[in-house]
């Protein structure tokens, strides 16, 4: 929302007033890099520095966000695009590698914490999601009332701080030793589900694969995952656009006094913030009563 605001602000050289292209351009770039952050956390490198190292490049792009907007005034110049667009570079690998990794190194934290690790595992990502899409709510509207009320460089100045608390508060989990050291690689564990994919007559009965417990149904249900996730494509196609759309659609709207439009794009992040506590708490508990899976 506060990359629309920016690009079409008098800060911007007006050559480049283009929002569209830039948050398409942006966050396809962002989600296609976390194959990449992924697969380093995999086989190159370790996921708790594969987080750090994302996080630090990310706080650098955040950094060139900021000198990008200190240098707004009258007449803007190459150097204010320029700044810019390497900040948003900066910032798409930086999501990337820390988008793909965060939730699975929280998961990989009960592995040996006893109890039920299903329902551990169930909550921590309940939970995860709700506070990914708190933070996301308090920064649309808190950033986009400064960009609009204060100045845009002091928009940009919060968020810098607070990616880099964002990393001083991983560490941290480090330093006090709140973090399991163990990580499993899933190569061999790739491996094996391919192989049963396209030779499922060579799947091998039952046995531990470095750590991870093997089963030749898992190959199905990947097939049955794989149907799941086939359909999110066409959606999120969609639904990435229209999120553009209703936010420029909303700056002709008459707004209610002291609110601004890209308000309108908090929507999402409100109903999740009401649907998980819903479902968690009321839905969920009446469904396991009756017997329902």
């Amino acid at each position: 929302a506060n990359m629309a605001d920016y690009v079409t602000s008098p800060c911007f050289p007006k050559r480049y007033h283009q929002p569209w292209i830039v948050t398409w351009v942006f966050t396809g770039f962002a989600y296609t890099l976390t194959f990449l952050g992924g697969w380093l956390a995999d086989t190159v490198g370790n996921r708790f520095w594969t987080i750090l190292v994302s996080l630090w490049i990310y706080l650098v792009g955040t950094l060139l966000l900021v000198a990008s907007s200190s240098q707004c005034g009258p007449d803007p110049d190459q150097l204010v695009s320029g700044l810019y667009v390497a900040g948003l570079t900066l910032v798409a690998i930086g999501t990337g590698g820390s988008k793909s990794n965060l939730g699975l190194f929280g998961a990989q934290q009960y592995k040996s914490s006893g109890g039920d690790v299903r329902v551990k595992l169930q909550r921590f990502f309940h939970w995860y999601y709700w506070s990914i899409n708190l933070g996301g709510t308090i920064a649309v509207v808190g950033v986009a009332y400064i960009q609009n009320h204060v100045s845009m460089l002091w928009g940009y100045v919060v968020i810098c701080v607070f990616v880099a608390l964002s990393a001083i508060v991983f560490v941290s989990g480090r330093i006090g030793k709140f973090y399991s050291s163990e990580q499993n690689s899933t190569q061999d564990f790739r491996r094996r589900i391919v192989a049963g994919l396209l030779e499922p007559s060579t799947e091998k009965p039952r046995r531990p694969t470095q750590g991870i417990m093997w089963s030749p149904t898992i190959p199905r249900e990947v097939w049955k995952l794989m149907r799941i996730f086939a359909t999110l494509i066409p959606y999120y196609a969609i639904y990435s656009q229209t999120r553009t759309t209703y936010l420029f659609q909303s700056e002709r709207l008459r707004m209610p006094k002291g609110s601004e439009v890209t308000y309108i794009s908090v929507i999402n992040n409100l109903t999740i913030l009401l649907m998980i506590p819903l479902m968690v708490w009321f839905v969920y508990p009446r469904l396991t009563t009756k017997k329902i899976r």
